[in-house]
């Protein structure tokens, strides 16, 4: 099926501050670090060369921005 789920979990202070030094060298953001992360992960486990991961916003509280797509994709 296609059912999702939520974890919760909690990092260590120090991953957190690793993780945050990391992003803020790369201007990048938590989120898309964690998310890379995920996606090596679900390369290692899977083999799959190529699959798609997609998160429900991308950047886009207006509801103009709405129909967009690619621009603000991360």
């Amino acid at each position: 099926s296609y059912a999702g789920a939520t974890v919760t979990f909690a990092m260590p202070v120090e991953l957190s501050a690793a993780l945050q030094a990391l992003v803020g060298e790369e201007n990048s953001t938590p989120f898309i670090a964690l998310l890379a992360g995920f996606e090596a992960l679900l390369h290692r486990l899977s083999g799959q060369e190529r699959f798609g991961v997609g998160t429900p916003i991308a950047n886009r509280t207006r509801a103009e921005l709405e129909p967009l797509i690619g621009f603000f994709a991360n």
